[in-house]
């Protein structure tokens, strides 16, 4: 990292007005025309900053608004003064190239300014954990300059992983979870080494984590059990007990009989995913793990099924536990069973809640995509209509503002619908992932949105109604292939039409936004709902955000087929 940066004169003006918040302080740019061009183009339209006119308050927060498109790097080249202001946000968040800067160890070689790492809170490795040149694939010596690296840096709270093909080394595990100052530990990839880690013969304390997260689920590479995962789960997470404040980890190696037999006083968010049945804690219930977590805000249970006629109750009949989540504000489940006690035992505070099939079901409906789940053995129990209204009425709620169903149509569609003015009198947002019984050829939308119309707060709809002109997601729709575009040029216009029906019968949309498929890449296309004089609705294509209200753009991503 270079911190030498060309300079440029800044010029002030008199009777500096005092700016007193960002916005005041972005308008106070004036032109200087009669200052010469820097040689390097980083002021664009020759504009100059009156940066005396700032508190240290207002420029730490004007700093912060252009770190968010990275504006801020530019303007850390008009002078040394401000290069210094600038390096909190420009170092916040460095990237480290594990295979060429950590594992050949010219990262601890490099003339680096110490100032640097004064500045860094979110240490990001990425790569494989190997040296080309000796095959070595541990750090060996080299732990000891990465544990004085990462303690010289004092902000440092954030430590993520990312993009190993070759798992983690227990020497670096060790180093990192070790920092005493260390807040977050987020894994990208698996850790897997395909033997199990060393825990009994080289201990070590864990740093008091508030976050521990396990973010890889590809489901391409989901074969269990990892050997390496449970030992390294098994040692660490226990040891978290005390501080941790969100828990993500797949099912298929979360040591769920220790989870249970511990007290988890902070702990707010908590993510269980994957394949149940090759985890070694397979008999131990959900409701078990929960037990011991009295605090917790958010809870995510998305276990995969193998029986298309049976699906797995979180608190079933009979369980020694319960359940009393007080705070409880999110709740996901997983093919939800009309019988789970969970769901009669809800606490008033839910403000979300999702009920949903994992993976989605529209995965199962391609072959391609098929292949890969039959080949974990996973089936799809979905809820009907029947069935899921039957989930709804036991969770209940008047103040329940977002509510996400995945479901099969039959002969209860029109009552279930109806019901959620009823049930969910609050409702702001909705998913709705409606599918086709097996024949039916045709989707009533005007019916459907008939059915929402009376939702009087609904502003964000997210639909998928499984329509019989949605296209093979696998189809090449780049060739110009006539029929190939022509399948896509009517299911664009069948969704457009779809989108204002919904529009025209909800009173306060905002955005109606329908699933768009592609390979594995799975989107929520917006439709920004405009009102004119009379408050007609009429739609605007909008542009694909990262969150709309909150609720993310991308849905679940299918197999990375290649």
């Amino acid at each position: 990292m270079d911190t030498n940066s060309p300079s440029t004169t800044l010029h002030e003006s008199p009777a500096v007005p005092i700016c007193t918040s960002p916005q005041d302080a972005l308008h106070q740019i004036v032109p200087c025309d009669s200052t010469p061009a820097p040689s390097h183009s980083v002021i664009q339209g020759r504009h100059v900053l009156r940066l005396l006119a700032l508190d240290d308050h207002v420029f730490e927060e004007i700093l912060e608004l252009l770190r968010e498109d990275r504006s801020h790097r530019t303007l850390s080249f008009t002078c040394k003064s401000v290069r210094e202001a600038c390096k909190p946000f420009l170092f916040r968040k460095v990237r480290v190239a594990t295979e060429a800067e950590v594992m050949s160890g010219r990262l601890f070689n490099l003339n680096i300014s110490s100032d640097i790492w004064l500045h860094v809170r979110h240490l990001h490795f990425y790569g494989s954990w190997i040296n080309r040149t000796d095959g070595r694939d541990v750090l060996g010596d080299l732990q000891y300059s990465l544990a004085a690296l990462l303690t010289s840096m004092p902000l440092l709270n954030t430590i993520s992983v990312t993009n190993g093909w070759n798992g983690i080394p227990w020497d670096a595990l060790k180093t990192m979870l070790a920092v005493p100052h260390l807040q977050h530990f987020l894994l990208y990839m698996t850790p897997e080494r395909h033997h199990p880690y060393p825990v009994d013969e080289e201990p070590f304390t864990v740093a008091p984590l508030r976050t521990f997260e396990y973010i890889f689920d590809d489901l391409r590479y989901i074969e269990r059990p990892f050997v390496g995962e449970l030992s390294f789960f098994g040692y660490v997470v226990p040891q978290l007990a005390a501080s941790l404040e969100s828990l993500r980890l797949p099912l298929d190696t979360a040591p769920l009989a220790k989870l249970a037999s511990l007290r988890w006083p902070r702990l707010q968010t908590l993510h269980l995913w994957g394949d149940r049945r090759r985890s070694e804690d397979s008999t131990t219930p959900l409701v078990a793990v929960l037990s011991g977590m009295p605090n917790l805000r958010s809870i995510t249970l998305l276990p995969a099924q193998h029986d298309t006629s049976r699906r797995e109750r979180v608190w079933p009949d009979g369980a020694l536990w319960t359940f009393s989540c007080s705070n409880l504000e999110r709740l996901t489940l997983s093919y939800p069973d009309p019988s789970d006690r969970l769901l009669s035992h809800l606490p008033s505070t839910l403000r979300q809640l999702s009920l949903r099939c994992w993976p989605r079901h529209y995965l199962h409906r391609h072959d391609c995509e098929r292949v890969t789940l039959e080949h974990h053995c996973w089936r799809s129990p979905i809820p009907s209509s029947s069935e899921m209204l039957e989930v709804l009425k036991k969770c209940r709620s008047d103040l329940l503002e977002e509510l996400e169903v995945e479901y099969l149509e039959n002969r209860d569609d029109e009552d279930l619908l109806q019901a959620l003015l009823i049930l969910f009198p609050k409702l702001r947002t909705l998913t709705l992932l409606r599918y086709r019984r097996e024949g039916d050829t045709e989707v009533p939308v005007a019916q459907i949105a008939q059915n929402l119309a009376k939702i009087p707060h609904l502003r964000l709809l997210r639909a998928h109604l499984d329509l019989p002109t949605e296209p093979d997601p696998y189809s090449d729709f780049s060739s110009w292939d006539t029929a190939t575009q022509h399948e896509l040029l009517v299911h664009n216009k069948c969704c457009r039409q779809n989108a204002q029906t919904l529009a025209d019968h909800l009173p306060a949309s905002q955005y109606v936004c329908l699933l768009s498929r592609f390979r594995s890449a799975n989107t929520w296309s917006p439709y920004k709902v405009v009102r004119d004089g009379s408050g007609a609705p009429y739609l605007m294509k909008g542009q694909i955000q990262d969150t709309i209200y909150g609720l993310p753009s991308c849905d679940d991503p299918g197999p990375q087929l290649v």
